[in-house]
């Protein structure tokens, strides 16, 4: 017994050193990224006002508590980025993310939009403060396309590849409920999510997929991209025809919205994912790598504020993280996170309610 322990905290600590330095790669990789964003929103936001609204926007309302959604975008990354199991996978994912973020900054650019985001009250204190945040540190312009959703996405389904199914399908859930959230929180558009869903799979099919079975031709991706940017073009024209078919998706997210579909409720195909285990689990060990960081995570940090804020209040929030509770919040705000996937691939099992709220101004 004492011979299994001892070996259980050697392996233990084997794992850190090996997860640690991968940590400090992505919190770099994700730092970059992020200023570049910021550059970009600064530039586009000066830039005319390209009407992404639609009529379809008005359907989803406001809903202050799915910013925990919207902000699990972070820790959602780097958690999908510890699964690519390899150093040489990792740093294809990575490039492939670096790839997509491109092709979102020429949208926005090209397409600049600023969304007319509400004022948000909430009572909680913490979610009050939250909203006040997000709103101060990421302007409202880049939108066109989601780069949530295409990150989000891109990571699911390149992961399902390597991932046995019920893990994938816990992480094309939560990419699925990050999407939703970009209309709760409104923070985009729907063409907004459609965008980011076709980069992603454009990018995964012609880059990832042959890139990892060895039989990458980058002239023959470039011709790929080159009509993923005519279709972009295309999608941000004409913003009304912005619902995806769900059988035209990618094979793996058709058959992750095929089993969506035939689940009543989200909370159901949640606890059917064995793999949310792993995500939880992951999400502590990520806590505990934040808070060892020291002084290095604060000079890889410093550029961006706020950052070692997020970073306490994740480490605090995720021990607090349980089936329990997150199946509650699933129950509790199942009918508009379900409503906004619908808007987005038309999904039949459950009717979308015809209720239309109040135009955001």
């Amino acid at each position: 017994m004492v011979g299994t322990r001892k070996s259980r905290k050697v392996a233990s600590r084997a794992e850190s050193t090996m997860t640690y330095p991968l940590l400090l790669l992505l919190v770099a990789f994700f730092e970059v990224e992020t200023l570049a964003y910021l550059a970009v929103n600064v530039v586009a936001s000066r830039l005319r006002n390209v009407s992404l609204f639609t009529t379809k926007d008005r359907i989803v309302p406001p809903l202050p508590r799915s910013i925990w959604l919207y902000l699990s975008f972070f820790p959602y990354c780097f958690l999908a980025a510890f699964d690519g199991g390899s150093l040489r996978r990792t740093g294809r994912l990575l490039g492939c993310v670096a790839l997509e973020a491109m092709v979102s900054y020429r949208s926005f650019l090209k397409f600049p939009s600023a969304y007319p985001r509400p004022t948000v009250r909430a009572e909680e204190p913490g979610l009050d403060a939250a909203w006040r945040s997000l709103h101060q540190a990421d302007p409202p312009a880049n939108t066109f396309p989601s780069v949530h959703v295409g990150h989000s996405y891109l990571l699911a389904l390149a992961l399902s590849h390597h991932l046995p199914r019920r893990h994938s399908d816990a992480l094309l859930l939560w990419a699925s409920l990050i999407t939703a959230s970009t209309l709760t929180t409104k923070q985009h558009y729907l063409i907004d999510l459609a965008g980011g869903v076709v980069a992603a799979e454009a990018i995964v099919t012609h880059v990832y997929e042959p890139w990892e079975e060895g039989r990458l031709e980058w002239r023959v991706a470039w011709g790929h991209l080159e009509r993923l940017f005519q279709r972009l073009d295309g999608m941000a024209r004409d913003p009304e025809r912005a619902v995806l078919r769900a059988d035209e998706r990618h094979p793996r997210l058709r058959k992750f919205l095929g089993t969506l579909s035939s689940h009543a409720s989200l909370a159901d195909l949640y606890a059917a994912t064995d793999g949310r285990h792993r995500l939880l689990r992951q999400g502590r060990r990520l806590a505990r790598l934040l808070g060892r960081g020291g002084r290095l995570m604060s000079l890889l940090t410093s550029p961006l504020p706020g950052s070692l804020e997020f970073a306490g209040q994740f480490e605090a929030a995720v021990h607090q993280l349980n089936d329990g509770r997150l199946a509650a919040y699933l129950k509790e705000n199942e009918q508009e996170l379900r409503q906004a996937l619908q808007l987005l691939f038309e999904l039949e099992a459950t009717a979308v309610e015809a209720g239309v709220t109040t135009p955001v101004k």
